[in-house]
């Protein structure tokens, strides 16, 4: 997991994009929406956007997949 422990930045930007996207989401169905970083409030039900399920294992092996498959 090399992103996850040498590119931090990256994770925090692909956590922050994920809980944005999710709330927007949310937000257009009607739903009572608060976001604070990674943090969202969904009607009164809070939901945190972890490392563990931000998609940067799948962000690490499409890499790793598309640098193969470019070589």
């Amino acid at each position: 997991p090399w992103i996850a422990l040498d590119m931090d930045r990256i994770g925090w930007w692909f956590r922050l994009s994920g809980a944005w996207a999710t709330a927007h989401v949310f937000s257009f169905a009607g739903f009572q929406v608060e976001q604070e970083g990674t943090n969202i409030l969904i009607n009164h039900l809070p939901i945190s956007v972890d490392v563990a399920c931000a998609g940067l294992n799948t962000l690490q092996s499409m890499l790793i997949a598309g640098t193969f498959v470019n070589y």
